[in-house]
């Protein structure tokens, strides 16, 4: 049944779910929260989904649909592939900065070898990287294969490290990735660093 806003009753219980833990965090992510947030009561969200983890799973498929569609920068072939790459990384890092931990603990799942069912791995590995490093070889065609391999690493590692050393990055470096206009000085750097000769 749909709302007045447009959205089902699960699709609510789901995005009551992403805003609550973009706002306190995923500790702090109860089904009373997601209940009142969406308007229903805990049985609908029981019903709907048996209980909290699956409306966290359901809620991390959401955030990782976000970041695939951000991969649509490195399809466009119109304009610059420098500005695409931007807008690419841009994106990409703003989603991953609204949901850290919602993504930190399924990375947490992934690297422990627990069971999680990952599409965006899969994408990941069967076209993500690809277009990564299709995009990096058009703006650098002065780099060997494995030189643009290696420009790939350094991007996605640039990308991953901050955010999954999540607070530490703040405690440790003195540096608040949270902040978008810090961010966004960050990945100018990175940018600069993989796409210019002297970078």
């Amino acid at each position: 049944m749909a709302s007045s806003t447009g959205l089902t009753t699960k699709q609510r219980i789901v995005q009551a779910t992403m805003n609550i833990i973009a706002e306190e965090g995923l500790p702090n992510t109860t089904i009373r929260k997601i209940a009142s947030r969406a308007g229903v009561n805990i049985a609908a969200v029981n019903y709907h989904f048996g209980g909290k983890d699956a409306v966290i799973n359901e809620s991390f498929a959401a955030v990782t649909k976000e970041l695939r569609a951000a991969f649509r920068f490195l399809k466009d072939a119109e304009g610059e592939d420098i500005v695409n790459l931007s807008m690419f990384i841009n994106e990409y890092t703003d989603i991953m900065f609204k949901y850290p931990d919602l993504l930190q603990n399924a990375v947490d799942l992934v690297i422990r070898h627990r069971v999680v069912e990952d599409d965006y791995l899969t994408f990941l590995q069967s076209e993500g990287i690809d277009l990564i490093k299709a995009m990096i070889a058009r703006i650098r065609p002065d780099l060997d294969q494995l030189q643009a391999h290696l420009k790939t690493l350094q991007l996605v590692s640039a990308l991953s490290h901050p955010f999954l050393l999540g607070d530490l990055t703040r405690e440790v470096m003195g540096i608040d990735l949270q902040d978008p206009e810090t961010r966004g000085r960050y990945n100018r750097m990175v940018i600069k660093s993989i796409c210019h000769p002297d970078g």
